[in-house]
């Protein structure tokens, strides 16, 4: 049984971080009876913070609130504790939730918890995008900077290529599409996200330095792609982020 459930818990890492959040939430539906059967109560908290991982990004909101609510009011190990408190955090944010307490009390048990590099990279990386959600760019770069150097020195493509999306992002809402293109052009990633937020620096670039008898016409063009990009995304709150982007975007011209 620990044999199956490690063999669950890998598969839905991997899957997890391929951006594969239905196939991933089945193998840690799969390991968490393992887990409990074993009396591990620790290993099974671990497997349910990944499993409301999952439910954010299918999109299911509701429930992964409750499920972090409750894992962060039961006693945790530190670093299971940081884990559930940066992704609720990240959550809130999403959520358009203006709840500063849950910055706080994810920033504190990130850096009171055990110096578990892989897992802190990840927990800051949320953190991040949470500010990042929120307008606080120069904190999130903070919290990004060393979280994105490890994924890079560890060649982790998948977390590579997510950080670079958020501070991305951050570039856009700040009003540094230059940047921002400059930071997707070294992405190795075909995902929807990267080809939305292309779409968007390139739309920008275009109103900014464009011949401006074509300016408007080729930048609602891009903005549209991006748009497009995204269509069918789970995450709702994708759609209002999109959108405030591009109205900055046009704003700004």
């Amino acid at each position: 049984s620990a044999v199956t459930r490690t063999i669950e818990v890998i598969f839905g890492l991997c899957a997890l971080y391929r951006g594969r959040f239905v196939e991933a939430r089945a193998c840690f539906d799969k390991a968490l009876p393992l887990a409990r059967s074993l009396g591990d109560v620790h290993v099974a908290r671990a497997d349910e913070v990944y499993r409301a991982e999952c439910l954010i990004f299918e999109g299911r909101y509701g429930e992964a609130d409750a499920e972090l609510s409750r894992l962060c009011a039961e006693p945790l190990p530190p670093s299971t504790r940081a884990a559930a408190l940066a992704r609720r955090a990240f959550l809130l944010a999403l959520l358009v939730v203006d709840h500063p307490d849950a910055f706080r009390a994810a920033h504190q048990a990130i850096h009171a918890g055990p110096d578990v590099p892989f897992l802190r990279a990840w927990d800051r990386l949320y953190l991040a995008w949470s500010r990042v959600l929120r307008g606080a760019w120069s904190e999130a770069d903070m919290l990004l900077a060393p979280a994105e150097s490890y994924f890079r020195s560890g060649g982790l493509k998948p977390a590579v290529s997510l950080a670079a999306c958020i501070r991305a992002e951050s570039l856009l809402f700040a009003g540094k599409a230059d940047h921002a293109f400059r930071v997707l052009d070294g992405v190795d990633d075909a995902s929807d996200l990267v080809e939305a937020l292309r779409s968007l620096a390139a739309a920008r670039l275009c109103l900014e330095r464009g011949p401006p008898e074509t300016a408007m016409t080729r930048s609602s063009d891009l903005l549209a792609h991006a748009g497009a990009s995204m269509a069918g995304n789970p995450l709702h709150e994708w759609g209002l982020r999109a959108r405030a982007l591009r109205q900055a975007i046009l704003g700004a011209s």
